[in-house]
């Protein structure tokens, strides 16, 4: 599947959602904008997203779910994603895996209740790469890395100015817990 030049989301949208098992989807060009949940959700399924944005979610810019049978793979090139609330982008389960390539992830938010609001989330033995990418202006983390098996590789890549939330002060630019490398 291909999608060039496309435009998903208003305020009855929840995004756009790909989970076609074991499907392979190259997107170009696509923009998914103020979307009341989730901007992009991926769940089994290997997709590339190229000279893309996804603008303004209420929820998670883009969420990668494996399952216990089939990969869930998100290449990022080129792409923007931009105010988030809650997260840029999310992964977990140790057959999640995403790769950003000179894509920027910033101004993410936090919810109402002055959570989240980080740039990047690997849980869960999930797997991120980024090469030449940036994380800037999340609102409480800049790159949220936590359990056992859950890797991500920096090369070339920055996380920086992550924000102040005073009510709780978790600002930090990159928290790594307990089995996480």
């Amino acid at each position: 599947v291909v999608v060039l030049g496309a435009r998903v989301g208003d305020e009855s949208t929840p995004g756009f959602e790909i989970g076609a098992s074991g499907a392979r989807v190259v997107l170009w060009g696509l923009t998914v904008q103020d979307s009341y949940s989730y901007g992009l959700r991926l769940g089994s399924v290997v997709v590339t997203l190229a000279d893309s944005r996804v603008l303004r979610s209420a929820s998670i810019g883009a969420v990668v779910q494996s399952s216990a049978v089939f990969d869930a793979d998100l290449a990022l090139e080129r792409t923007e994603i931009t105010e988030s609330t809650h997260t840029g982008v999310h992964v977990q389960n140790s057959r999640g895996y995403v790769r950003l390539i000179d894509s920027t992830v910033q101004d993410t938010q936090s919810t109402s209740d002055g959570l989240w609001g980080y740039g990047i989330a690997a849980l869960n033995a999930g797997t991120v790469e980024a090469t030449g990418s940036l994380v800037t202006r999340s609102a409480q983390q800049g790159l949220a890395i936590d359990g056992d098996g859950t890797t991500v590789t920096l090369v070339d890549s920055a996380v920086r100015d992550t924000q102040t939330q005073q009510a709780y002060g978790f600002e930090c630019g990159i928290q790594a817990g307990a089995g996480a490398t």
